[in-house]
């Protein structure tokens, strides 16, 4: 009697515990200099001390809140061409950032996505993004400069604030 209550414990057991789906997957992406960035399901969701130049690649379909949040040693950043969406505070505290090229086919930059990139000086904003977000670039003190695509419908409230070297829009 005990061993069949032992083997049905088994079987019960083996049906709580979860299986990876098949179609999980997951990548790990090196940055230039030191560090990577995870990818699950073509979504970016973490970094691990990502220095230099990162590169979202196509396959990604969204960067997740606060998935590069505090990579001080990110210096430049190009996200692929099929990212739709960056998240809350993405990227918030890449204090280095000073180059940004954001695909064509971002709709959403997220509530302070980039905020407190202080040296950010090159932004290339896609012709698909509809929403800056609330503070999205607050606090991109050497921002020069900035073209708006004719596709932007929204800009948050306080979208550049600190953004005081912003001399043309």
């Amino acid at each position: 009697m005990n061993r069949i209550k032992f083997v049905t414990v088994l079987i019960a057991l083996s049906l709580a515990i979860p299986t990876a789906n098949a179609a999980d997957t997951e990548q790990i992406v090196n940055c230039s200099v030191i560090g990577n960035f995870t990818i699950k399901n073509n979504i970016v969701v973490s970094n691990i001390n990502c220095a230099g130049d990162a590169v979202i690649p196509n396959s990604v379909t969204t960067i997740s809140d606060a998935a590069f949040y505090g990579a001080t040693s990110l210096t430049s950043l190009t996200i692929g061409n099929s990212v739709t969406t960056i998240g809350v505070a993405a990227f918030s505290g890449a204090t280095s950032l000073t180059s940004l090229t954001i695909g064509n086919s971002v709709i959403t930059i997220g509530v302070a996505a980039f905020s407190g990139a202080t040296w950010l000086t090159s932004l290339t904003i896609g012709n698909s993004v509809t929403t800056i977000d609330v503070a999205a670039f607050s606090g991109a003190t050497w921002l020069a400069s900035l073209t708006i695509p004719n596709s932007v419908t929204t800009i948050g409230d306080a979208a550049f604030s600190g953004a005081t070297s912003l001399t043309s829009l």
